[in-house]
């Protein structure tokens, strides 16, 4: 026998309405009371009924997501969020619906309200989102009027870099920053966060500027490998992410340059399945999902936007 809402609130001590608020994404429901009654979904084998939801509130309950039109097939960082997003909907019965760049506003109408993926500061989506009156959720950065955002601690995570490479003993830092290929301001907060750390601790800098290339580890390797002199003046090296950080380690091989015996490398995103080698900085992609289905319910319901900032975790490996 399926089970259902009665079923969890009888397992939980908690009320139906409770339960029914929690998978709805209600952020008035507590984290630690939504995680008792996601385990207990669990527990029980529960499915919400998307199609239940959907006849019940219509539009309001389908849930668009926009990808920017410069996402790209290979951007796995884009990839492995877009994938936990559909994840954390679908388990709150919520509907969902793709909608590409150049079809938004086209697929505005049919939806309740849009999370936007790979914001630029200045984003036409989110433009576009506030001129039809559609409440929207960003993942990333965005200027001008206040907005729903959802952000990892990119500074933060910067930092645990290079205090990690300073406890190893290591006093001559190196950045790779994408920043100047229009990457956005998470690498510039990632960069800036890496300098200011770096010079409070005395540390030399080099700043090493990423190559164009077609794919980011491809960038991260030539960058390197054209740099070979700047290689000489640095004992740790930082990419902001963890493509160009993989680039950067099989160019070292490639030159004959031990890692992390010469050079220790950091990389920023723990992309699952690529980078269970790299010394990283692990972005929550759960968190970030869960995070915007909330502040989705907040748009929805008219509350006043508001910036949620999700940590982040160094993980220490191989590099």
């Amino acid at each position: 026998m399926q089970a259902t809402q009665y079923d969890i609130a009888r397992l939980t001590g908690l009320s139906q309405a409770t339960i029914s608020r929690a998978l709805r994404g209600d952020p008035a429901v507590q984290p630690d009371t939504r995680a008792r009654i996601m385990a207990a979904c669990a527990e029980l084998n529960y499915r919400p009924s998307m199609g239940a939801r959907i006849l019940a509130e219509g539009q309001r309950a389908i849930i668009g997501i926009s990808l920017s039109r410069d996402a790209l097939p290979t951007d796995r960082y884009v990839t492995i969020l877009h994938q936990s997003l559909v994840k954390e909907l679908g388990a709150s019965a919520w509907g969902i619906r793709l909608l590409a760049a150049e079809e938004l506003e086209a697929g505005l109408p049919t939806v309740g309200a849009v999370i936007l993926i790979g914001v630029d500061p200045d984003d036409a989506r989110a433009h576009l989102c506030r001129t039809t009156g559609v409440p929207f959720v960003a993942i990333g950065y965005l200027d001008g009027p206040e907005a729903f955002r959802v952000v990892p601690d990119d500074a933060a995570g910067a930092r645990m870099v290079v205090d990690h490479f300073h406890r190893l003993g290591r006093r001559r830092f190196g950045l790779m920053s994408s920043w100047g290929l229009g990457h956005g301001p998470a690498m510039s907060r990632r960069a800036d966060a890496a300098l200011a750390t770096a010079q409070a601790h005395g540390m030399t800098v080099t700043r090493i500027d990423a190559l164009r290339d077609v794919t980011a580890t491809l960038s991260g390797y030539r960058t390197i490998w054209r740099a070979p002199e700047a290689l000489q003046s640095i004992d740790c090296l930082f990419c902001d992410t963890d493509e160009h950080a993989l680039g950067a380690v099989r160019a070292c091989a490639d030159l004959g340059i031990p890692v992390p015996g010469q050079i220790t490398i950091a990389g920023f995103d723990d992309l699952p399945g690529l980078s269970r080698d790299l010394t990283t900085v692990a972005q929550d992609f759960p968190g970030l999902a869960q995070s915007a289905i909330a502040l989705t319910a907040e748009a929805q319901a008219g509350d006043p936007a508001r910036t949620v900032t999700v940590p982040v975790a160094l993980r220490v490996r191989g590099t």
